[in-house]
């Protein structure tokens, strides 16, 4: 893991009010996989809104 992606993940468990160790151990997988399903579909949410026309990618 590169620093970036260790910096990142210690972001990631502070944010969450995780222990920041910036290792991904079960306690912040779990958090990543909830993370990601709010965002996925938060992106759904939008896209019907806005009639999905808006996003390029």
């Amino acid at each position: 893991m590169n620093r970036a992606t260790r910096d990142a993940l210690r972001d990631f468990q502070k944010r969450e009010g995780l222990p920041i160790g910036g290792i991904a151990g079960p306690e912040t997988e779990k958090s990543l996989v909830t993370a990601k399903t709010r965002t996925a579909k938060a992106q759904s949410e939008l896209d019907t809104i806005l009639g999905g026309s808006f996003w390029p990618f």
